[in-house]
């Protein structure tokens, strides 16, 4: 449960990086 949490927090920051740099 744990690593899926951890999991989504990174996609989660993954995607608001890529969207900051687009």
């Amino acid at each position: 449960m744990h690593h899926f949490y951890s999991m989504q927090l990174i996609s989660r920051d993954f995607w608001l990086l890529l969207s900051f740099v687009a």
